[in-house]
């Protein structure tokens, strides 16, 4: 049995890139293609009002942070869409990834079967668990936090701690 050393195991990603530098070109081609369908969907999805406001926001002196992170609501839809179109891209290039390392001798291939289906999903669940994760520990440090501040008051409690988790969340690359 060969010994296993993790200076081999560390630098294997360049290995691979080295034997394989057409499947490295196609998968840099598959990023840039999602990085420009992500900036050009950026682009026609943002309301210019919104870009118009917070540029203006942007250059006053100090910049007002609670009215950018009031206009983060009307940006939800191309958030959403930046995000799939990222992981959609992530999926794509990790299954190339897997079947070239998997099975050397064949060719690296870029397809959307069923492989990128499965590689997909589990990247949605592992985002939506770390999303839900993130937001349930900031709803309990921000409870934490105001029941402290409010000296245990309920329902101000309650309303701050919502309140405080928004704006905490809304900062979040989501």
């Amino acid at each position: 049995m060969a010994r296993f050393s993790s200076a081999d195991a560390a630098l294997e990603g360049f290995r691979l890139g080295r034997e394989h530098p057409g499947a490295l070109a196609a998968w840099t081609g598959v990023f840039f293609i999602g990085n420009l369908a992500t900036a050009l969907a950026n682009d026609y999805m943002t309301p210019r009002s919104v870009l118009v406001a917070f540029n203006a926001l942007r250059q006053a002196n100090p910049p007002d942070l609670a009215a950018m992170v009031a206009l983060l609501p009307s940006m939800a839809p191309v958030l959403i869409v930046s995000n799939l179109l990222g992981v959609l891209t992530m999926a794509i290039v990790a299954a190339s990834a897997f079947r070239l390392y998997l099975h050397r001798s064949r060719p690296a291939t870029l397809s959307f079967g069923s492989d990128e289906w499965r590689i997909l999903r589990l990247l949605l669940i592992v985002f939506l668990v770390g999303f839900v994760a993130v937001t349930a520990v900031l709803i309990c440090f921000s409870s934490v936090f105001v029941a402290l501040m409010t000296k245990g008051r309920f329902s101000t409690v309650t309303v701050c701690a919502t309140v405080l988790m928004m704006g905490m969340t809304s900062n979040l690359p989501w």
